[in-house]
């Protein structure tokens, strides 16, 4: 810690240093000087004279050793409590690696890891009543700025590892799509590699093994929601996104600042059960050969605190109807709509503390899709506690209505669920987020009873 002037470190300053000095010099010098004195005439009265003054020198002097003892305790507890302060509000839980972390950004390799643990109890109904599961998904990547390292710009290499383990909740509830947003067979992937360019102001292009989800059909907020129609539904068929990215291109233009144009083709095997997401380029290029292509329009008002944004997916595989014959291909669209309702600083647009809200639809080919419409609602506050300005409540709902085709076997029209959460941003690289959901219809089949499940969520950033 850097001492002020006036922090007492050491020696005191000002007058009390001058006079803790001249102290202690009269302190070794006094021997000298009462042999000298001893030698005198007026020895005998100036003992008690000098003996007195001598007592009230090294009382000076205790008392001025003892402050700065002190003091220098002093320092260290602030110091202390300042690394405390720092270890907790601290992005990353390793910190900055004793500077190498900073440096190594400085010449373009930024390093994440991070990892999600979801254990989750089913309190009752599903396929699994009383049962439990876990998920736990971790994420180790680089991204190297290649403009600072070869001078290229605009040019960023990113690349994500991933080991999945864990038993996927859905195992638990048995529904029409999915739960958990890291549901995930046992797999280790090199889930992404891709070069992104930042042409300029108006353009942007992907090249590699990507996740679509990151660019399209994806809400602003909802990310701390738990369910995993948040971020991809269930009309969205062989969809190149966790735990499958593919092989692909995007492009971005944006022509002005409320519009962004995106179009993407991508690697299409998944829909012939492919696991793209932990293979390479081959099956872009080779057999089944099977496309997926999507276009997307977005719109940004506010600062971009408002939006509407609407899309279109293709895909060229052959898909099987649930009458028995095979489709063709597939397709479909998207809607997305956000906006901020509230928003604590009004004057500060770059303000997280608020109130938002967001809706997304999703229509599909009920012949061969098992969901014909989907609707999600959700709603965040974030900064709702006083002094928990980083704390996130959600509220959420869906709504899965499910194909009349009788191939599908589904005996009942639709599945609905329902989301609670508080995630509690416990220090700057954790959260500690209990979530609560319940499912009426799970499975959209009378198999299955209404279920409730409890899901502990911890989030770590390394």
């Amino acid at each position: 810690m850097k001492k002020g002037p006036n922090t007492g470190g050491g020696v005191r300053s000002g007058g009390g240093s001058w006079r803790l000095l001249a102290a202690t010099g009269l302190v070794l010098a006094a021997p000298r000087a009462l042999a000298q004195e001893a030698t005198s005439p007026r020895a005998a009265a100036g003992d008690a004279r000098i003996g007195a003054a001598l007592a009230a020198l090294r009382t000076e002097v205790v008392d001025d050793a003892a402050a700065a003892a002190r003091a220098a305790r002093l320092d260290d507890a602030i110091d202390a409590l300042a690394d405390e302060a720092s270890f907790w509000k601290r992005r990353e839980l390793t910190g900055d690696w004793g500077g190498a972390r900073s440096r190594l950004a400085d010449a373009g390799f930024t390093f994440r890891f991070e990892a999600t643990l979801d254990p989750a109890w089913n309190l009752g109904g599903g396929v699994d009543s009383g049962g439990t599961a876990a998920m736990v998904f971790l994420a180790a990547g680089v991204d190297v700025d290649l403009e600072k390292v070869v001078g290229a710009d605009g040019l960023v290499l990113s690349t994500e590892f991933q080991p999945l383990r864990g038993t996927p909740l859905a195992d638990l509830i048995g529904p029409v799509y999915g739960v958990d947003v890291w549901d995930a067979p046992h797999r280790a992937q090199l889930a992404e590699v891709f070069l992104d360019w930042t042409a300029s102001d108006r353009w942007r292009f992907k090249l590699g093994k990507f996740d679509a989800n990151d660019d399209f059909a994806l809400p602003d907020r909802g990310a701390a929601f738990l369910h995993v129609d948040v971020t991809s539904d269930p009309t969205q068929l062989a969809f190149p996104t966790y735990p499958d990215p593919a092989f692909g291109a995007a492009a971005f233009w944006t022509p002005d600042d409320v519009v962004t144009v995106g179009v993407a083709a991508m690697d299409g095997a998944l829909a012939q059960g492919v696991s793209t997401g932990a293979r390479g380029p081959r099956t872009l290029f080779g057999p089944p050969s099977d496309a997926w292509f999507a276009a997307q329009v977005d719109a940004r008002f506010g600062a971009a605190a408002n939006r509407v944004g609407v899309g279109v997916w293709a895909h060229t595989g052959d898909f099987a109807r649930f009458d028995g014959g095979v489709d063709d291909g597939a397709w479909g669209q998207w809607l997305l709509l956000e906006r901020t309702l509230w928003r604590e600083s009004r004057d500060d647009p770059e303000d997280a503390q608020g109130v938002g809200a967001f809706l997304r639809y999703g229509h599909a080919d009920a012949d061969v899709s098992a969901v014909e419409h989907f609707v999600r609602v959700g709603v965040e506050w974030t900064g709702a506690l006083e002094g928990r300005d980083d704390d996130v409540i959600g509220l959420g709902a869906a709504w899965n209505r499910t194909t009349d085709d009788p191939g599908a076997g589904f005996d009942r029209d639709a599945e609905w669920s329902f989301e609670a959460f508080y995630r509690c941003q416990v220090a700057g690289w954790m959260y500690v987020q209990p979530d609560l959901m319940y499912f009426v219809d799970p499975g959209a089949t009378s198999a299955s009873s209404d279920a409730w499940l409890l899901t502990l969520r911890i989030g770590l950033v390394f």
